[in-house]
């Protein structure tokens, strides 16, 4: 964005832009919610998962509460993701509005 203009700078382009960003924005958001959501719930019940796998009950225990700590990470990561696309959402509305304002 050096140039502060687009390469593309139809209104068609631009208006697919601007739902796509809405799209992708969206579904990053429920990504982020859904791993967030799964690992606190897994983090609730995960007495019932420790039972199926033969070792000492300390040892199953530590094993999924790494394993639940490194989905918050990712979960993390998405979270940062949905933020970027929701910054590229609001750019890409702000061009299609520059460009009906200037058609007008």
């Amino acid at each position: 964005m050096m140039r502060k203009k687009h390469l593309i700078n139809s209104y068609a382009f631009l208006k697919f832009d601007f739902y796509a960003d809405k799209v992708a924005a969206l579904l990053v958001a429920t990504a982020t919610g859904a791993v967030f959501g799964t690992t606190g719930d897994m983090k609730k019940i995960r007495l019932v998962f420790v039972t199926t796998v033969d070792m000492t009950k300390i040892q199953r225990d530590n094993e999924l509460e790494r394993f639940l700590s490194v989905s918050y990470i990712a979960a993390a990561f998405l979270l940062v993701g949905s933020i970027a696309c929701w910054i590229s959402s609001v750019h890409s509305s702000l061009a299609l509005s520059k460009k009906l304002r200037s058609h007008s």
